[in-house]
């Protein structure tokens, strides 16, 4: 596998800068080649992932689940239970344990603020959503919107440049 992408990656700034959405959607690429030779490594064995979103069952929760599940780690879809909005200490607390119980969380159609604060008081990579759509504008599909098998590799590639 690739070496780890540079500090700009997403877990620190969310939406990857173009140099590093390209290597993400080269990463993809390589994943999706690995897969088709069936050699796809679990290199996420036993790392713990939350999802929060407020539709667990939501298409792109269980798209991130699968993806994560084929590299081997373990998943938790979560519905985060605040919002913006609401009181500050509480989200720090919250986020505290999430870091605790987590390896790592992304985060599902959450507003981008949520996830700074989320971020700043984790202490583990917190993703969101942003991070694959970057990677798959760069991505040489030609399509305005990536597919969900497109978007399962890229989600691939993010989980495993966070914890690989």
């Amino acid at each position: 596998m690739a070496a780890p992408l540079s500090s700009a990656t997403p877990t620190v700034s969310g939406t990857p800068p173009a140099p590093e959405a390209c290597a993400l959607a080269q990463r993809a690429r390589a994943l999706r080649q690995k897969a088709a030779d069936g050699r796809l490594q679990p290199v996420l064995k036993g790392r713990k992932l939350g999802v929060l979103c407020g539709e667990p069952g939501r298409a792109e929760a269980l798209l991130v689940r699968r993806a994560a599940l084929e590299l081997g780690a373990h998943v938790s879809l979560v519905h985060p239970g605040f919002d913006a909005g609401g009181d500050g200490a509480a989200l720090i607390h919250t986020a505290r344990t999430l870091g605790r119980l987590y390896d790592v969380v992304a985060c599902l159609a959450l507003p981008p603020g949520l996830v700074r604060q989320l971020r700043a008081a984790a202490g583990i990579p917190v993703l969101d959503d942003g991070c694959v759509a970057a990677a798959g504008a760069e991505a040489d599909s030609g399509d305005v919107a990536a597919d969900d098998e497109e978007r399962r590799f890229l989600w691939l590639a993010v989980l495993a440049a966070s914890l690989g």
